[in-house]
C-alpha cells in the first residue's frame, strides 16, 4: 500500500511506511472524494426530486434515500480516517466498491425505468439521475480495478 507522500518542498520524501515525520501530511484518495461529490450530489437530486411533484413510489424512494445516505456516510468516514493518516484497509473498500458498483448499477436502471413512466413529469431530474448514477458506478468500478491491480 503506498503510504502518504511528502508535501512539504524543504522535506525528504518519506518512505511507503507510516506518516512519522513532521512534514508528511497525510493525503486522501482523489477517486474517493470524487466518489463523495458525487453521490453527495446524487442525495441532493434525489431529496429535490421527492419534495416536489415526486415520480417515486414511497418504497423506491425509501430505497434511493438509504442507498445515497449509507454510500455518502461510508465514503465521508474514509475520507476523514484518510485524512488522520489511518485508512480503512483495502479489502473492505474493495468489497464496499464491488457493492457499490452492482447497487449503483441497479439503482441507474431503476431511475431509467422510472423515467419511462406515462405519468412523470420533468423529466430532466430522473435523467441527471440516471447518468450522474451511472458514472459513480463507473467511479466505483475503477476503485476496485486500481485496488485490484495497484493496491491504490
Amino acid at each position: 500500500m503506498i503510504g502518504p507522500s511528502c508535501l512539504s518542498p524543504g522535506c525528504a520524501p518519506t518512505s511507503a511506511g507510516p506518516c512519522d515525520d513532521a512534514c508528511s501530511l497525510p493525503m486522501a484518495k482523489p477517486i474517493r472524494i470524487f466518489q463523495f461529490l458525487l453521490v453527495t450530489g446524487l442525495f441532493a437530486l434525489t431529496m429535490y426530486t421527492i419534495s416536489k411533484n415526486s415520480p417515486y413510489k414511497q418504497e423506491e424512494a425509501i430505497l434511493l434515500t438509504v442507498l445515497f445516505g449509507s454510500f455518502l456516510f461510508i465514503l465521508l468516514i474514509d475520507i476523514i480516517s484518510q485524512f488522520g493518516g489511518d485508512p480503512i484497509p483495502d479489502t473492505p473498500m474493495f468489497l464496499f466498491g464491488v457493492v457499490g458498483t452492482i447497487l449503483f448499477l441497479m439503482a441507474a436502471g431503476g431511475i431509467f425505468f422510472i423515467s419511462k413512466r406515462d405519468d412523470v413529469e420533468e423529466v430532466w431530474r430522473l435523467t441527471l439521475a440516471t447518468a450522474l448514477t451511472a458514472v459513480c458506478s463507473l467511479l466505483f468500478l475503477l476503485d476496485i480495478l486500481l485496488i485490484f491491480l495497484y493496491g491504490y
